[in-house]
């Protein structure tokens, strides 16, 4: 079992994610295999690409499901850029509705760096990684 998997959208940076990780947890793969992603300790979804071309590619591979499972865990998940946005109902970039984890939409240009999503559903324990996001709260 790997300590993390780094999920495979097949448009993202993941080879450069895992050259990172490499640093400090050699023990992760890249995989978009339900099994190992559901199995290990944390998922990193990575950066790089469009929300659309990601959701569709999440949807091709069935991993809508896992990633939802993943996240209500409470284990931790670290986005990185559209890996954060197509967390959210709607994004700024595109026109597919997004996995709706996280209510509301990111809004265009703020959504910069990565966050660490732990605590399951509570939004009070989504721990800051780098930048800044700007949240719509919805009523």
């Amino acid at each position: 079992m790997s300590d993390i998997s780094i999920l495979d959208t097949k448009s993202a940076n993941f080879h450069s994610v895992k050259k990172a990780v490499d640093k400090f947890n050699p023990n992760n793969e890249i995989t978009f295999n339900e099994k190992i992603i559901s199995e290990s300790k944390g998922l990193i979804i990575p950066g790089v690409s469009t929300t659309d071309t990601v959701l569709n590619n999440i949807k091709e591979l069935n991993l809508e499901r896992t990633i939802r499972d993943f996240y209500t865990s409470g284990k931790p998940i670290l986005c990185i850029c559209v890996g954060m946005q197509i967390l959210f109902e709607h994004s700024a970039e595109g026109v597919m509705p997004g996995l709706g984890i996280l209510k509301g939409s990111p809004s265009r240009q703020t959504l910069v760096g990565g966050y660490i999503l732990s605590g399951g559903r509570d939004p009070k324990k989504y721990t800051f990684f780098r930048r800044f996001i700007h949240l719509k709260k919805e009523q």
